[in-house]
């Protein structure tokens, strides 16, 4: 190394060791002020953080349903989600047919298409489906919105319309069936009255009977229980209580008020140096 490259080391050495003096003056210049705006707000956040921010409860909930398809059940549950970010709580509190209080608990209504694919991606049209709603609230007692949910759904006009039908349709097979029992039981009271005659044939053919009749009824019961027990939707796992909030975004919150008086203590010290060096050059 020559004599040159040597001072212009040594200069360059002396210009770092320079500034972090002067940035450990600057520190020690504004370390009050940095103290005491950092505490201002860390104090103002913290109780932001416990004025504003409330703590968010969350559980999923998995619906199945005979009559409604995913996309459908998918789409009123998202009706129900803009409602909520609208914060039209009156109307959600007559649809949901609970207190506008508890309603405006309510954060978000996310659904979950049971295969994991995206609400967007195309789905089958054929009934018998399942969705998983995960709810998140600002109250732990997730367990009592569940019903206000169910009534959302079951009150939609177009899931009412179609829900009535798909009861007509039911009850259409039902007499449907019940004629077919009459029908055998007609026939089954023929072939005891000619029981004398083919006497083998006969008894064949009554136990074919017999046993069209026994799957018969098999499906009338079927159906009573369906017609009496069936709602548009069923509830296979329900909405549980949880006794710590989901994320501490408090906690976020403060740390980010005391970065942000670190920050405007130094910003405040930077202007007035700036301001003190003008003065001193008479600029």
């Amino acid at each position: 190394m020559n004599d040159q490259d040597k001072k212009f080391a040594e200069e360059e050495e002396i210009d770092l060791i320079a500034i972090l003096a002067n940035l450990l003056n600057f520190l020690k210049r504004y370390r009050f002020l940095m103290v005491l705006l950092t505490l201002l707000c860390l104090g103002l956040a913290t109780f932001l953080s416990y004025k504003i921010l409330q703590p968010h409860y969350s559980s999923e909930m998995i619906i199945h349903s005979e009559v409604l398809n995913a996309s459908e059940m998918a789409a009123v549950f998202n009706s129900l989600n803009t409602y909520v970010k609208e914060e039209k709580y009156s109307l959600l509190s007559q649809k949901m047919n609970e207190e506008e209080a508890k309603v405006k608990t309510l954060e978000e209504v996310k659904v979950f298409l049971t295969n994991e694919l995206a609400i967007d991606t195309k789905v089958e049209e054929g009934r018998d489906s399942t969705i998983t709603l995960l709810v998140i609230a600002t109250t732990p007692d997730l367990q009592s919105l569940q019903a206000g949910i169910l009534n959302y759904i079951e009150g939609n006009d177009y899931i009412k319309k179609y829900y009535a039908l798909y009861r007509i349709s039911k009850q259409e097979e039902l007499e449907r069936i019940q004629i077919g029992l009459q029908r055998i039981d007609s026939l089954q009271k023929a072939v005891l009255a000619n029981l004398s005659s083919e006497r083998t044939n006969l008894m064949n053919v009554g136990g074919d009977l017999y046993e069209n009749m026994i799957k018969l009824s098999r499906q009338e019961r079927q159906l009573k229980v369906e017609l009496a027990a069936r709602r548009p939707v069923e509830v296979v796992e329900g909405l549980s209580n949880f006794g710590k909030p989901e994320k501490n975004r408090r906690f976020i919150v403060i740390v980010l008020g005391g970065g942000v008086g670190i920050i405007l203590a130094l910003a405040i010290g930077f202007f007035l140096d700036i301001g003190r060096a003008i003065k001193e050059r008479g600029l």
